[in-house]
């Protein structure tokens, strides 16, 4: 799974500046708890996580996130967990 701090999703969402993304910092955090814990209409995300093997922490740019995500293939192709 990836994951990123609710703050930095918030800021990431706002920027795309869709109808749909512009509301407060509370709601959204309220919205995507529903979804973390599977109350909404699509996701669980929390069971989510507990069936994946790596989870990644998607905190920094995209030069980071590809680095963790060599780093997880290299471990999953010389069988590493």
């Amino acid at each position: 799974g990836i994951d990123a701090p609710v703050e930095t999703r918030y800021t990431r969402v706002s920027k795309r500046k869709k109808e749909t993304d512009q509301q407060s910092y509370e709601l959204f955090k309220q919205l995507d708890l529903h979804e973390y814990e599977g109350k909404s209409g699509g996701q669980n995300i929390k069971a989510t996580f507990q069936l994946s093997d790596y989870v990644i922490d998607n905190d920094g740019d995209l030069e980071n996130v590809h680095l963790k995500i060599d780093n997880i293939l290299e471990l999953v192709k010389n069988g590493s967990s």
